[in-house]
């Protein structure tokens, strides 16, 4: 078997790089290779005892801070930690063929170790748009964290153009492996009905500043002024609970408690999709976006932000600037649904799983020989 090390910050949590990477160890251990895992958070195991099941060991690297200054300047005194711990897993249960790194430029102190490990192929795996921002500290640390990832690091992909350049600009040989959905879940089916009778939406994302639910709930107030009978579907889960306190005191605000509905991130989303109209997506940043590919290929229309890549467009996506506002994007709405929508078939075959699926294997096959 073919060992590979993944590193993945947002641990076994229900959101995009999670999914990813068990997409991955669900199919592959199956065609000659074995995962470990170095994770970070404990709170979110939705994906642990799956994980687990297919023989691959967990280590969780959190490094205790005892007080609040600590906590709060972690990022700035961990990357020794981790280089060391990570060491240490890659001796003692070695040999790996690759380390799979999906923590930005954190990934630093994990290609390093790897590096130093003698691992033959050590990855950067882009998923988010990266940014070097904040206070002086922050900048020099990430510009830092950077310059080691490409010193350290063999081989580089992103989920999109959009996100491996934001990290590297043309710095670097990268390959684009686009984030898969799964295609026998999320498919235009006789349920794929568009219903005149109600206009309904629905937008799947974690509840944080990033994916904008406030801005959607101001749309729904908009085309309430044109159709009383509308429906916004929210299905996520708390990234920020500060955010989430936001939503629920806006939707008071602007009275919208009979129109608003909350569903678990764990929920079967594929019959919420069926009885829907559109998606909705004003995502403020947004590296892919695998939610608009499983919108479409239920055949939802979808109404996104053009700060969503144009790869996810495929025929049923409407791109329009957040800078508009939100009566602009009900206005393009409304004029859809008056206009006798229907829901069709589009082509997303490009992101089927088992398309994905080979780009890895042609990848991890060119970090070594078999043990």
């Amino acid at each position: 078997m073919k060992k590979i090390l993944l590193v993945a910050a947002d641990g076994f949590s229900k959101t995009g790089v999670p999914a990813v990477f068990m997409n991955i160890v669900r199919n592959l251990s199956k065609r000659g290779f074995s995962f470990d895992i170095i994770y970070f958070d404990e709170r979110f195991k939705y994906y642990y005892d799956e994980f687990c099941s297919f023989g691959g060991k967990a280590y969780l690297l959190q490094k205790q801070h005892k007080t609040v200054f600590l906590k709060k300047i972690a990022r700035y005194i961990s990357a020794r930690h981790y280089f060391k711990k990570t060491l240490k897993v890659l001796t003692n249960n070695g040999p790996y063929i690759a380390v799979h790194c999906f923590n930005e430029y954190r990934s630093c102190s994990f290609l390093k170790a790897a590096a130093i490990a003698n691992v033959p192929l050590r990855i950067y795996h882009c998923n988010n748009i990266v940014r070097i921002g904040g206070n002086i500290f922050n900048r020099l640390l990430m510009a830092k964290e950077k310059k080691q990832c490409l010193k350290y690091g063999t081989t580089f992909i992103g989920c999109s153009k959009k996100a491996i350049e934001s990290a590297f600009g043309n710095l670097v040989n990268f390959t684009i492996v686009n984030n898969p959905y799964d295609d026998s879940e999320f498919q235009f089916t006789k349920e794929s009905v568009f219903r005149h009778d109600k206009l309904r939406l629905v937008q799947t994302s974690g509840y944080c500043d990033g994916k904008n639910q406030l801005f959607s709930l101001d749309v729904i107030a908009e085309l309430l002024k044109k159709t009383k009978n509308v429906e916004m579907n929210f299905i996520g889960m708390d990234i920020s609970k500060k955010y989430r306190k936001k939503i629920d005191k806006k939707i008071c605000k602007l009275n919208l408690n009979k129109n608003v509905f909350f569903y678990n991130f764990d929920i079967e989303q594929k019959p919420i999709f069926d009885k829907c109209n559109y998606f909705l997506f004003p995502s403020k940043s947004e590296a892919f976006g695998i939610v608009l590919i499983e919108a479409q290929a239920c055949g939802l229309k979808c109404f996104a932000s053009d700060e969503t890549p144009t790869e996810v467009d495929v025929g049923g996506c409407v791109r329009l600037p957040l800078l508009q506002n939100p009566k602009k994007w009900a206005d393009a709405i409304f004029n859809d649904f008056a206009a006798s929508a229907k829901k069709q078939s589009y082509d997303c075959s490009a992101y089927k799983n088992e398309y994905i699926l080979y780009k890895y294997i042609n990848l991890y096959n060119s970090g070594g020989q078999e043990e």
